[in-house]
């Protein structure tokens, strides 16, 4: 399959995280291993406490979307068929339909006490409301709409975008409303995936707002979101597609190359030998950082395979005349 089946190896897949039946098992499986809850029960859920930013504060948990990211990945580097990768992402979407149908999404009249007078502007910004002040510290009273789960829907609406459904990615995205983008205050990442949602949700006024305010700056230890990928869409813009899969593959290349990781422990081993002390033996170490990679989700580039997928919904057509733009990270297969 390539570097990244090199590196990982499939006898450690095995131990790690199964034999390759286990890990191709359906939504049967995954249906048994998180039982859905009825609608009262997903309603009750999402009216529980809010915390800052719109998080629900209990229970806050994955539905599985993580789980099924990973085992679409590992099933499609090693080897596995297309179709039954992208029978995964779409499965996984679908569930998660009467799952954002169940999120209650009123504003929620919130109070951030103890806040210095900077964070209490900053709030403002971002969710309106009134500054109170008590000595050095300020209170804020405002309305904040409730983000649940917001860490998986994004993880959702890439693998609605890469299954290629186009109807069920619109749906999921028009279901999840999300703030309006305040700059300075809204983060690079909330920007970005307010950028997916948007562009999904085919929300003209949205996409401008978001497009507007994105910038460079990626996470070091993640794969990054480039943000060719959503301007490329919204613009019609071929060639920055192109520049942010060029970008994605120098990236993933480098994470996926054996001998970053031979380098850092060499020099590391020579530093603690200086002290007398000796390091943990080179598979061990090499096993930590497979776990680590898979865990981060750096087996597939899933930003880029979704506005991929987009970009073909909107008739942009030329990458997909140009296999060489294609690797193990962004596969053709997984686009048309």
């Amino acid at each position: 399959m390539g570097k990244t089946l090199d590196f990982l190896m499939s006898d450690w897949i095995v131990r790690r995280y199964g034999t390759a039946e286990w890990q191709s098992l359906g939504d049967a499986a995954l249906a048994a291993k998180y039982p859905p809850e009825t609608e009262k029960q997903m309603r009750a859920m999402f009216r529980g406490p809010m915390l800052q930013n719109g998080h629900i504060a209990s229970p806050n948990r994955s539905m599985g979307a993580e789980e099924v990211l990973r085992r679409a990945a590992l099933q499609w580097v090693q080897g596995g068929d297309a179709a039954a990768v992208r029978r995964l992402f779409h499965g996984l979407a679908e569930r998660w339909i009467p799952i954002v149908s169940a999120m209650d999404f009123t504003p929620r009249k919130m109070v951030y006490e103890e806040l210095t007078p900077v964070m209490a502007k900053e709030l403002i910004k971002e969710s309106g409301g009134t500054i109170s002040k008590r000595g050095n510290l300020c209170t804020v009273r405002c309305e904040v709409l409730p983000q649940p789960l917001d860490d998986d829907i994004e993880k959702v609406l890439m693998a609605a975008a890469i299954s290629g459904d186009r109807e069920l990615s619109r749906e999921l995205a028009r279901k999840y409303p999300v703030p309006k983008i305040v700059p300075g205050a809204t983060t690079h990442s909330e920007i970005r995936f307010r950028a997916l949602r948007h562009i999904l949700a085919e929300d003209s006024k949205g996409i401008a707002e978001a497009v507007k305010n994105l910038a460079d700056g990626y996470p070091v230890d993640f794969p990054p979101e480039r943000i060719e990928f959503p301007i490329g869409v919204a613009c019609g813009d071929v060639k920055r597609l192109i520049n942010g899969m060029k970008s994605i593959n120098t990236r993933f290349r480098g994470i996926w190359n054996p001998k970053r990781v031979q380098d850092w422990y060499d020099k590391r081993q020579a530093r603690l030998a200086e002290r007398g002390r000796a390091m943990l033996p080179f598979e061990k170490v090499l096993d930590g950082e497979r776990s680590n990679l898979v865990g981060l989700r750096w087996l597939l580039s899933t930003w880029a395979l979704a506005f991929l997928n987009i970009a073909r919904w909107h008739g942009m057509k030329s990458p997909f005349d140009m296999p060489k733009l294609f690797s193990e990270w962004i596969p053709l297969e997984l686009c048309t």
